[in-house]
């Protein structure tokens, strides 16, 4: 996924000439389970790719369309979201302020946001509008089916040379930036050769689509979808939350949900999900199962909860590579899914990179790109991907203190914990609960930085 925000933003650069895009996969299968899901991305992200557009001049004057506005047209933000106990009751409310409609100019830039998109839908509009771009920004080449076996120096000593699987020629640039996700190979070259493992985070995460029809839905009364929520279960990590998408149609209604269930790493998963889901979660209240009932047989996605500590983050970003290589997004630092930011933090990471390359571009204004000889040159190069590292690694320590924070609120280890914990929310007025929730997620968005590269 880094991959094309990271042209996306880089096209602005002056002094970069062309930047190639090499896709393992051209993203998911249009018709597939995971293409239709829903993918939150946070406002921390959608805002500062809003001002990047705002202020490249040659991109509004061509009316090339803004990237979050066509996000807009086709996501919906999350509005009003509640807390649930496994019997249903309402334990707490937190409204984000983003009413149906509404974009992200609308509402105080002090709050957070969440926008839901289906994952094809993201895909399609990023890779379109760098190709609307070519002509205006850097030209960018797109090229599928190319999976990245190693990286090296060239042999000028200056450039890194990238070899692919199945033949295909090797390439040299002047900087390869690598986003082949949460199982990255090249992190272990970043790395210094050293493999960083992931960390198996004790549970399975399974996700899908239900369609709901609109005319039954809100007339039923042993069914309450009044809000998005989250239910939050006694042990066994289990949790399980849903959010209506944009509707596509008149009469159906679609909300994207995900469950999550203890697990231990490579342990077999189970040939009837949908049967095993209705098993686990029979004593839920009703709307979990309504959910799980109506998500088509094969339309469950099912992965394994993995995290990369940041121990290991620091570790590697203090380690000096001579390579001008550099991760984003999950190749980076693989974030526990609890509080659903890994796209946000993909996106994020393009556009502080953009920006530490902004500055040693205006530098050397001669293109820092065009390598030479010259020490000076390559050690700012080197300097500045180092910079980046640092900027990110105290935004990712932030989100995995506060996802263990939420992990510890949302999973008791005995029923007993868990039934006070709700009783003392059903008892605690929501004057409190609700500064208490929105605290808990712009600590998990911070620190916070407006920085983008001006273009």
């Amino acid at each position: 996924w880094g991959a094309r925000p990271a042209a996306l933003v880089l096209q602005h650069l002056p002094g970069i000439a062309k930047i190639r895009v090499f896709d393992r996969a051209a993203g998911p299968d249009p018709g597939s389970a995971r293409a239709a899901l829903g993918v939150g991305l946070w406002s921390t992200a959608l805002r500062k790719l809003e001002l990047l557009h705002q202020r490249h001049a040659t991109f509004a004057a061509e009316g090339l369309p803004s990237v979050v506005r066509e996000l807009e047209g086709v996501g919906s933000y999350l509005q009003k979201a509640g807390y649930r106990a496994p019997g249903g009751q309402w334990l707490a409310w937190t409204d984000l302020g983003y009413g149906e409609g509404k974009t992200l100019g609308e509402v105080d830039d002090t709050h957070a946001a969440l926008l839901f998109v289906r994952q094809g839908q993201l895909h399609e509009i990023v890779r379109d509008a760098v190709l609307a771009r070519n002509k205006l920004g850097a030209e960018v080449e797109i090229r599928g089916g190319a999976a990245v076996k190693s990286v090296s120096r060239s042999d000028s000593g200056e450039r890194v040379r990238i070899a692919f699987d199945g033949g295909k020629q090797d390439v040299e640039a002047d900087l390869f930036i690598a986003a082949d996700g949460a199982s990255s190979k090249l992190r272990t070259i970043r790395n210094g050769g050293v493999e960083q493992r992931l960390q198996h985070r004790g549970y399975r995460v399974f996700r899908g689509i239900a369609e709901l029809p609109k005319d039954k839905l809100y007339m039923r009364s042993s069914v309450d979808f009044s809000g998005s929520f989250q239910t939050w279960g006694h042990g066994n990590n289990m949790r399980f939350a849903a959010v209506p998408l944009k509707s596509e149609g008149d009469y159906t209604e679609q909300w994207v949900w995900f469950a999550t269930v203890a697990s231990q790493e490579g342990s077999e998963l189970p040939e009837n999900v949908r049967s095993y889901l209705l098993n686990t979660f029979s004593k839920w209240h009703p709307e979990v199962n309504y959910l799980i009932s109506a998500t088509d047989e094969e339309g469950f996605v099912i992965d394994e909860a993995k995290a990369l500590p940041t121990a290991l983050i620091r570790r590697r970003t203090s380690r000096h590579v001579d390579l001008p290589l550099t991760l984003l997004g999950d190749a980076a630092h693989v974030a526990d899914p609890v509080l659903a930011q890994g796209y946000t933090i993909g996106m994020e990471d393009a556009i502080e990179l953009g920006f530490q390359l902004e500055k040693l571009l205006k530098v050397n204004p001669s293109s820092a790109f065009q390598l030479d000889s010259l020490v000076p040159s390559r050690t700012r190069l080197l300097g500045a991907l180092r910079a980046f590292e640092a900027a990110r690694v105290d935004r990712v320590v932030r989100l995995e203190i506060i996802s263990e924070l939420v992990q510890s609120m949302s999973q008791p280890q005995t029923s007993v914990i868990g039934s006070l914990r709700d009783l003392g929310m059903l008892s605690a007025p929501q004057l409190v609960k609700e500064p208490v929730f929105r605290s808990l997620i712009e600590a998990s968005l911070s620190p916070r930085s407006n920085r983008v590269p001006l273009g």
